[in-house]
């Protein structure tokens, strides 16, 4: 959480931010994970996760999960029902399958804000992982922060947008100034 918190501090998009978290999180010893995970985030579409980053998922993986509708999956279920998903082996609500898949289990742990879903964080865990309160506890508290993170750089992002706009309609603001001020000295040199 401290890593995230400095990280936080860091002049980095959110794209990089997302990618080096997924690498933190996917890397803590205590929290028996295998290691691979993503982290998807809502975007335009409000009923729809789009992967933003990902550690060690197959690129079968990548393709059939770079966008998931509210629902749909463990991923998605995690963000329309606003709950962690656990599982500790593929079952049903694994809908993303493909030839080859290995054994493995999940923490689908919702991203969110005053309410609002603004992603999800997916971990693997090995076949027959035990849940564990604290992990998901640990993972739910990584969540919240990454929820603040997220609204701050979007808040940038925006505020970022929004300056461009100023810049330009003060530019579009002076150019119609000049013309209007040459317009209303012309009569005035012609009557000199």
């Amino acid at each position: 959480i401290n890593r995230l918190l400095s990280l936080s501090l860091e002049n980095v998009s959110l794209e990089d931010m997302l990618e080096r978290a997924i690498d933190d999180i996917t890397s803590i010893p205590w929290l028996s994970l295998e290691s691979r995970g993503a982290i998807f985030l809502v975007e335009d579409d409000i009923e729809v996760l789009v992967m933003k980053a990902q550690r060690r998922l197959s690129m079968s993986l990548q393709t059939m999960c770079s966008s998931v509708p509210f629902g749909r999956c463990m991923c998605g279920r995690a963000a329309l029902s606003g709950q962690t998903q656990f599982a500790d082996h593929i079952d049903e609500r694994h809908e993303h399958r493909y030839e080859g898949i290995s054994a493995h289990g999940h923490y689908c742990v919702p991203i969110v804000s005053a309410g609002k879903v603004l992603g999800v964080i997916n971990t693997y865990v090995k076949e027959g992982h035990t849940y564990n309160k604290k992990e998901e506890d640990f993972l739910r508290a990584v969540s919240a922060v990454l929820a603040g993170i997220i609204e701050r750089k979007r808040g940038e992002q925006k505020q970022a947008e929004l300056l461009k706009q100023l810049e330009s309609a003060n530019k579009e603001l002076n150019d119609f100034a000049h013309i209007v001020s040459h317009d209303l000295k012309a009569p005035l040199r012609g009557i000199k």
